[in-house]
């Protein structure tokens, strides 16, 4: 059937162009002229299907496939809905069976995507998708254009595409990563001979450590007292944990809070600097303050 039509549509095309009566005319001219109206979507569906139309006419003298294309692009100008072709026996009989499988699973594919909201998102892509859907379906009737087959199919192809990616979800950000802990900070209060009590060089220590706490806004202090090897153990135990007391009781005037403090009291314990017993070192009577 479709062999036969295509050699009446040769013939004729054979004669009038010897004849040269090949004029612009009937509903592809009519598409031509009309001026689109309605939706995104629908304006680009009447310029595809005016394309195809004049390719139908100019290129394969199909008259026939011509004036369909073109009266489907004039209804989507109107903004008339259109759908794609379906490819069964009571337009398209004539299309071969290994055909058919393959172009019905392409529409099911097509329709989901433009169900999906693909004439919205992607309405470019989704006109070329439906007009080339149906030139395939069309030159796979015809099958003796295998190029031309190839091409109808590979645009629709990369046209589709195009749309089911407009309407991928959006991939979730990635979530931030956590932020470095800030490596801890250590100041040292360094004492007197014998002494607790925060000289001017140590009250400055301190308010160095409060501020880097307020810094922070969140972070833990921890408090070591020690003393030199001078005087006996117990005593310079005792004197460790007084001089932890101390630094704690300026901080907490500083405005922070005791409850984040640990105090330590290691004595003549651990010396900054090893000595001899009963030596006296200044560097070794100290408070050491740890933020982390």
């Amino acid at each position: 059937m479709r062999g036969l039509r295509l050699a009446t549509v040769i013939t004729a095309a054979l004669f009038l162009g010897a004849c040269g009566l090949l004029a612009d005319g009937g509903p592809r001219n009519d598409l031509a002229k009309m001026k689109p109206s309605g939706t995104t979507f629908n304006s680009y569906l009447a310029q595809e299907y005016l394309e195809l139309s004049t390719y139908e006419e100019k290129v394969e003298f199909d008259w026939q496939d011509s004036d369909k294309w073109a009266k489907k692009g004039l209804d989507a100008a109107a903004n008339k809905a259109v759908l794609p072709e379906v490819p069964d026996d009571k337009d398209w009989g004539g299309l071969p069976q290994a055909a058919r499988g393959p172009l019905a699973a392409a529409r099911q594919r097509l329709m989901a995507a433009l169900d999906r909201g693909g004439r919205d998102k992607a309405p470019k892509a989704a006109a070329r998708a439906q007009v080339m859907y149906d030139c395939w379906v069309e030159e796979e009737e015809e099958a003796w254009q295998k190029d031309r087959i190839a091409y109808c199919k590979g645009e629709f192809e990369k046209a589709l595409a195009e749309v089911e990616r407009a309407l991928a979800p959006a991939p979730a950000p990635a979530a931030a990563a956590a932020p470095a802990p800030a490596a801890p900070a250590n100041f040292i209060v360094y004492f007197d001979f014998n002494s607790d009590k925060l000289n001017p060089a140590a009250l400055k220590v301190v308010d160095e450590a409060a501020a880097e706490f307020k810094k922070r806004g969140r972070a833990n202090i921890t408090l070591a007292g020690h003393t030199d090897k001078s005087g006996s153990s117990a005593y310079n135990q005792r004197l460790s944990k007084r001089r932890a007391d101390a630094v704690l009781s300026a901080l907490v005037a500083r405005g922070v809070p005791a409850n984040i403090v640990t105090e330590q009291a290691f004595g003549e314990d651990r010396p900054a600097v090893p000595t001899a017993d009963g030596v006296k070192e200044a560097r070794n009577r100290r408070v050491e303050i740890t933020i982390r």
